[in-house]
């Protein structure tokens, strides 16, 4: 373990590098979504971001229009999607997608 966690998007330019960076590795056919580090598990419609449980709702969020909706129903995870142009999605957490990890020192190898 490196001790990285689910990215946490505070503000528009990390919203922007993580989309970028997203778009870089895709392929096409193959996952164009990756897990942000936010749920609303505890309580139905009120995400949070999992290390400080802040309400995204009082801070920078960048939800796809109409979303978060829990349309399927047990959408208490968060994806950052290339289909929706770098928004933000609410998705049932067992999706098998790409993740998107931050750290506060990161390892750097070479």
């Amino acid at each position: 373990s490196v001790g990285g966690r689910l990215a946490e998007i505070y503000d528009k330019p990390t919203n922007i590098f993580l989309f970028d960076l997203l778009k870089t590795h895709y392929v096409a056919g193959e996952l164009n979504e990756a897990w942000l580090g936010m749920s609303d598990s505890l309580i139905e419609g009120d995400f949070r971001w999992h290390s400080n449980q802040q309400e995204l709702f009082s801070t920078f969020h960048n939800w796809h229009h109409g979303e978060p909706n829990n349309e399927h129903g047990d959408e208490d995870c968060g994806e950052l999607g290339i289909y929706i142009d770098g928004k933000w999605n609410d998705k049932q957490c067992d999706y098998k997608l790409w993740a998107l990890c931050e750290q506060k020192n990161p390892l750097l190898v070479g």
